[in-house]
């Protein structure tokens, strides 16, 4: 049976070849498996790092793909993890400019897939409610696997605010 990811995985090491950049991927820890378990992410996800977790961050046009240690710190360790995980919101990477990639679990998209939005890290406060938060997140994929074939062809926006306000002109991503 071939990896589902392949295709993405394959152009994101053909990325890192051409600039040189020399990141591994290989299967995630137990623990951290166990930890994605826990929080309930998606099995798109689970089977990504069970396979194919990053050795260090991966960058491509100011989108960021990370390990699970660093999820983990997304989303335990600071602003807007500790206030967004309790609605739902799980960290799949950042961007350059400091936001965040969250599943909102809290919604199912048509193929049975939490959406991805990106998070602008700076709009999220102790005391919001979900609605306030959801007003800090630009939609930008549809499912985890359209995250990583959008993330492998370098077309994720890597601000939130300049998304939103680019949505509000053109319609949702």
């Amino acid at each position: 049976m071939s990896f589902v990811y392949e295709d993405e995985l394959n152009r994101i090491k053909s990325i890192l070849d051409d600039t040189g950049e020399t990141v591994e991927f290989g299967p995630a820890a137990e623990s951290d498996i166990e930890y994605l378990e826990g929080l309930l992410y998606p099995d798109s996800v689970i089977a990504f790092y069970e396979a194919a977790e990053p050795s260090s961050w991966v960058e491509i046009n100011g989108a960021i793909l990370t390990p699970v240690s660093d999820i983990w710190g997304e989303n335990e360790n600071g602003l807007p993890g500790d206030v967004v995980i309790e609605f739902g919101f799980l960290n799949i990477g950042g961007t350059a400019s400091g936001d965040g990639y969250w599943l909102d679990s809290s919604k199912i998209s048509g193929g049975g897939e939490p959406p991805v939005v990106l998070m602008a890290h700076d709009q999220v406060s102790e005391g919001q409610g979900y609605n306030d938060i959801r007003h800090a997140c630009a939609p930008v994929a549809d499912s985890f696997k359209d995250f990583l074939n959008k993330f492998s062809h370098g077309l994720l926006p890597e601000n939130a605010l300049e998304t939103m306000n680019a949505n509000m002109d053109t319609g949702p991503v």
